[in-house]
């Protein structure tokens, strides 16, 4: 199915840009412990072949005062408390990145192409990360899964990391929907 899919591509591709489609050198793969980027690692992995690069990006949900300051009055706790709680986020985020990078190692094996490992954390979350890394790494193109929010509200308090992404970054986004459940 997957090659399929792939093909379907490659053919979409040619009839957007003509029989030399632009060629894809850096591609920036945005991963998490969701099911949607196990399917833009797959789809990243099926389209690069042995003369591009794979970036394998895990961001980390944001380190901030400002998450704290929702929690508690962050400017009355003591600065030792304070750093000991940012510390603990930090371990936190750390901890996270190291389990996905722990999910997509074994998958690293069957890659046809080079690839490197980069992580990321801001105040911004994942989907300022991803554009400011596709920024910095210049890449030709953004790989990732839709969550796939299933309400308005969840879209609504949520928000869209993909459709932000869509918006700000300067290079093509594939983005990788989960198949529908037939019902």
């Amino acid at each position: 199915r997957l090659a399929l899919q792939t093909s379907r591509s490659l053919r979409t591709q040619q009839r957007c840009f003509g029989t030399t489609a632009p060629s894809l050198r850096k591609i920036l793969v945005a991963l998490d412990s969701t099911p949607g980027s196990e399917l833009a690692f797959k789809r990243a992995s099926s389209i690069a072949d042995k003369h591009d690069f794979l970036l394998l990006f895990t961001c980390a949900p944001p380190i901030h005062s400002e998450f704290a300051k929702i929690v508690m009055d962050f400017d009355k706790i003591d600065n030792t408390v304070q750093d000991a709680f940012i510390q603990e986020m930090q371990e936190h985020s750390t901890a996270i990145a190291n389990a996905v990078k722990a999910k997509f190692n074994p998958m690293t094996d069957s890659l046809k192409c080079s690839f490197d490992w980069v992580e990321g954390c801001s105040s911004n979350g994942p989907r300022g990360e991803i554009v400011r890394m596709a920024e910095e790494e210049n890449v030709d193109l953004v790989v990732l899964g839709s969550h796939g929010h299933d309400s308005t509200l969840e879209r609504v308090m949520l928000g869209s990391t993909a459709d932000y992404v869509v918006h700000h970054v300067h290079c093509d986004v594939m983005i990788c929907k989960k198949p529908r459940k037939k019902e």
